[in-house]
């Protein structure tokens, strides 16, 4: 059950840092000033996000290591 959860959890991280590149491909092509605002806050609440999913990962495979 936990390997499946840690899968699920690294297939989640890849798909978020996908949408993260697009986002900072967004920034970079020079998008609008609202738009961008939006952009770098939805950056930033994603990069919050693969963190702690990353952790997460972490914990996941110490506990799955230890049983």
């Amino acid at each position: 059950m936990e390997q499946k959860a840690i899968a699920s959890y690294s297939i989640l991280c890849v798909e978020l840092e996908e949408l993260l590149d697009v986002i900072e491909l967004g920034l970079d092509d020079g998008t609008p000033n609202k738009m961008a605002a939006t952009l770098n806050v939805v950056e930033m609440a994603l990069k919050g996000i693969i963190s702690v999913h990353q952790e997460n990962i972490k914990v996941m495979e110490k506990i799955d290591k230890e049983f």
